[in-house]
Formats: structure tokens, sequence, C-alpha cells
């Protein structure tokens, strides 16, 4: 009765056990002892060794009790087989033996996997209290092993979590468009977090306040258009989405099939495998712009961790939203502020050559005709003192003077030889002048670019890069020599400067084009972007400053000319 009780404390169930001997004397013996003394047992027998590995393979019973001298197959080598196997390795085995079994016999059956032995003949208490051990120690491996696969799943589910949020910041690290990060996001949610669907909402601010699907991601088969869900304070708003977005905090539902709050959407939901479903606020400067919503195949699938760790990924994806759209803003206001500047530039140039054209035409034929007037001002006439005619001389002097600068202003408006000589011939005479007026030698180099027809806007941008970076040069840089080199690379137009001169801090010196309205630099940039091309600038304090330029090549279309002089014209007239 004492070991009947035992049986009951130490294994709940009914325990399996498992006889296998090739006597069926022995057989019936065990069977009929064990039945007796533990009534609530269920007795399984086998005659050999095989057949008892088949039925411990199909039976999987809680002890074994195992003969060692079997034919065919004997008991060392069941049990080694029995061990060795995972369906089967767990099952405690009592070998039988005979009285005269020694310590190698022992010590064979140790190796072999055996976890006790008794010797023949048997006794009923022994072999109950044998029986009672080798129940216990069975529960508690199963329960052993039932922890191990608890917290096997919780370390793949937290490794799973942790995975997920690791690529996310990935994607927010790439992340340059709004709609496919949040495409991405949502993927990475469902494959490498396991999840059957995930897609984010947008509340609008319309008299419903509706909900705005923006990206998903996951078996859905439609799902988002059987919504119809809100964010208000009614029946269709009181799911997770729309409480999540009103609330600004998490909402889980962690049994679809049973949850009240969940049934205008739960057929269309359990048709699709969803058990749970957790809806994550995405909040922006306080204010809640939408939520992200997941669900899960399995119920009670958000326990608080998880939930902790979804809420973590929800302010990550709120902040790459903030920051995409932070960045699109700054990009549309530079974007305005480069279309600005260049028509800026654009209107500059048609000025300029308003003026120059204004100034040669003009003031430079009416100072001409002034100086001859002074010329001939006296004609035949004899009576004139010379102090007359020396302060006439000088009036005369002074007109020519004044007749070189203002062509000379004209010529730096707007060159008047582009068209008839060519772009490179006027660069080269431009950095002639330069060098002998400034003191700065200036060397050009350039290759097959005279063999380009290039439009009048490349042309004369190119020439005043050059003249920006010359005037620049002279001013702040210090230095004696400056070398270009301009140079037709198909596709594009390269052109180098560079300067013997003091250099400078690059960064600092942009940081003040912008704080001291310096626009030297800032136009040469933008002259280049007019031209779809690219500027790069790099300097050393003491090692001179070097500047790349690429344009790709705008050949002119002679059948253009006419119309371009036209527009021109009209550009001028409506500037004057």
């Amino acid at each position: 009765m004492d070991a009947t009780l035992k049986v009951k404390k130490g294994y709940s169930g009914m325990p399996k056990i498992l006889a296998i001997d090739d006597i069926r004397e022995n057989l019936d013996f065990l069977s009929s002892l064990l039945t007796r003394l533990i009534p609530n047992c269920a007795i399984l027998t086998e005659v050999s060794g095989k057949s008892g590995i088949k039925k411990a393979f199909s039976e999987l019973p809680d002890t074994i009790l195992l003969d060692v001298k079997m034919p065919e197959m004997d008991g060392y080598e069941v049990c080694d087989t029995l061990k060795k196997n995972d369906l089967t390795r767990h099952i405690p085995i009592i070998m039988l033996t005979g009285a005269k079994m020694g310590l190698a016999e022992k010590i064979k059956g140790l190796d072999a996997g055996a976890d006790a032995f008794m010797t023949k003949p048997i006794e009923g208490a022994e072999l109950v209290a044998q029986i009672n051990v080798m129940l216990r120690i069975r529960h508690a491996e199963a329960l052993l092993r039932r922890e191990k696969d608890l917290l096997e799943g919780i370390v793949q589910k937290r490794s799973r979590a942790l995975m997920t949020m690791s690529e996310c910041n990935k994607a927010l690290v790439r992340a340059a468009d709004e709609h496919e990060f949040i495409n991405e996001i949502c993927r990475i949610i469902v494959e490498q977090g396991g999840y059957r669907l995930a897609w984010v909402g947008f509340g609008l601010n319309d008299e419903a306040k509706s909900i705005q699907p923006a990206a998903q991601f996951g078996y859905e088969k439609g799902y988002l258009d059987t919504l119809h869900i809100s964010w208000a304070d009614t029946e269709r708003g009181r799911g997770p989405i729309g409480t999540a977005i009103r609330t600004g905090k998490p909402c889980v539902i962690q049994q679809i099939v049973t949850n009240i709050r969940y049934a205008p959407w739960r057929n269309e939901a359990l048709k699709r495998g969803y058990a749970a479903v957790i809806s994550l606020p995405l909040t922006i400067d306080q204010e809640v712009i939408g939520a992200l919503t997941i669900y899960a195949e399995e119920p009670n699938a958000f326990d608080s961790n998880e939930i902790t760790l979804l809420t973590e990924l929800s302010r990550d994806l709120s902040y790459g939203i903030k920051s995409i759209r932070t960045q699109e803003e700054k990009n549309r206001a530079q974007a305005h502020i480069h279309l600005l500047t260049q028509d800026l530039i654009k209107a500059q140039e048609i000025e300029r050559q308003r003026i120059a054209r204004d100034l040669h035409d003009h003031v430079a034929q009416d100072l001409a005709s002034l100086k001859i007037s002074c010329e001939t001002f006296f004609g035949s006439e004899k009576e004139i003192t010379n102090g007359l005619r020396q302060k006439i001389g000088t009036f005369t002097s002074v007109l020519q003077s004044s007749i070189e600068a203002v062509r000379n202003l004209a010529y730096d408006l707007q060159p008047p030889r582009l068209d008839q000589i060519g772009l490179v011939q006027t660069i080269y005479n431009y950095c002639q002048d330069f060098s002998f007026n400034h003191g700065v030698k200036v060397e050009l180099f350039s290759a097959g670019v005279e063999d380009l027809t290039l439009d009048f806007d490349t042309e004369i941008n190119i020439y005043r890069l050059i003249q920006e970076a010359l005037n620049n040069i002279k001013k702040h840089s210090g230095a004696t020599r400056a070398v270009i080199r301009f140079v037709a690379a198909y596709p594009d137009l390269i052109l180098r400067i560079e300067d013997n001169g003091k250099g400078f801090d690059v960064r600092k010196t942009i940081q003040e084009t912008l704080t001291r309205k310096r626009m030297g630099l800032r136009n040469m940039e933008e002259r280049a972007h007019i031209l779809k091309g690219s500027f790069s600038i790099q300097s050393k304090r003491r090692e001179g400053t070097r500047i790349l330029i690429k344009i790709p090549v705008n050949q002119r279309d002679p059948a253009d000319d006419v119309k371009g002089k036209e527009k021109e014209g009209q550009l001028m007239d409506h500037h004057a």
C-alpha cells in the first residue's frame, strides 16, 4: 500500500512500464507482480530485444525493465540502441541481472546507458522503489525538457525581435523615400519577425476621421479594403488601430476570436488566419500621425517584452518618417533656392548684356564723338593761346582714357569676340589681359574643346566661371601663378583651375558665404548647376586651391541660332 502511494505521489497520470525478457514465465511474473503492487500502471511486455525496441519506439513507456541474457540481441545491445535514439534516450532503463553478475558486466551495462540494476529473483518492494525512482527521474526530465523548450522559444522570439529591430535600424539609415521606407519596415516585420501581416495607416483630419493605408506587407488578400475604420470614438473607431491613434498608446488584442472590440472585423480576420493584433501609435512632435499594426497567427502572441520592443520599433519608424519629411522639406527649399539663384544669375547675364551694349553703342560712341569734337574744336583758328590748347589736349586725353575704361567695362560685362573668335581664344585673351593687368601668371591648356560647337549659355557660363575664379585668386589667394586646364572628355567638359596661393579652410569659407553673403563661390557652384554639372573645391592652408568643374557636353544646333538671338533680344527688352 505504501509503495502504491509512492507511485501516485511521484508521478501524475498512468505510467507505462515495458518489460523485455525472452522467457515468457518471467514476463508473466513481472506483469502479475506490478499489477498487484502498482494497480494504476499499464504493463507492456515483449519476448525479444528487437520487438522490445519497436514497442519502445511506438509506445514511449515511462520505464523499461530489460533482461540482460537474451538470444540474438542481448540487453546491452538493446539498451545501447534505445539510448542512442532521440525518441527513447530519455526513458529510464532498469537492467535485470543474474546473481552471479560481476562488476565488469555492470560497468558494461552503465556504458550502454543503463540507469539501475536489479538482481533476480526480484523482490516486490525493491522493484516498486526502483520504479518510483525511475518515474521521478522521467517526470523531472520531462519538466526540464519542457522548460528548455519554453526557454528556447523565448530566446528565439527575443532573438527574432532583436533581429527585426536591427534590420529596421539599417533601413532607417538607408531611408530616402518615405513610401519605400515604410514598405521596407513592414516587410522586415513580417519576414524577420515571423508575423502574418504588418501595415501602416495615417489618420486623416477629415470629417469621418478616416485612416488611410500607406504601406503593407504580408498575407493580406484584400483585408485592408474590408476594414472601413476610423479613429473617431465610434464603433469602427474603437478597434486597435483607431484606439492607438486616438489615445496615442499601444492597443493589443490577444484573442481576436473572442474579443468583443474586434467584432466588426473578426470574420474577415479569421479567414486570413489572424489570431492576435497589436497597433502602435506613430508620433511626430507630440502629434499622432498614424499607427503601425501587426497581426500574428497565434493567440496571445504579444507578451510584455515583445510589446516593449515593438513600441521601440514604432518610435524608430516615427523618427524615420520625421527625418525623411524634414529632409524632403529641406530638399524642396534648397531646390527653390537653386531655382531663384539660377534665375538671378540668368537675369544678371541678360542685364550685363544690355548694359554692355548700352556702354558700347551709346556711352563709348558719345565719348568718342566728344573726343573728335575736342580735337577739331579750334579748326584753323590761329589766335588760340597755348594754354587753352593744352587744356583742350588734356581734356581730349581724359576722354580717350574714359573711352578705354568704358570699352574695358563693356568687355568684362560681355566679351564681344565670343561669337567671332570662339570660346577658347576668348578665354586665352582674357587670361593674357589678366596676367598683364594683375601680375598673376595665368597659363591655359585646352584639348578637344575647339572642335565643339557649344550653345551660348554653356560658353558664357564657362567664361564667367573662369572670370570669377581668377577674380577670387586676385582678391584672396596671394598667388603668383594659376593654371587652367580645359578639356573635352566625352560626355563631359572638364575645367580645372589651380593656383599656388595661401589656400583656405573650405568648410569655414563656404559657411561664411552664407552668413556674410559672399557670393563668389556660391555663384560658381550655381553656374555649374545651371549647366547640369558638378562643382568641387579642394584647398589647404599654404598648399593652394584646386577647383574641378564637370559639365555635360551640350552642343549648339546651328538651326537654333536665329531663334536664340530673337529670344535674347526679347529678354533684354523685358529687363530694359
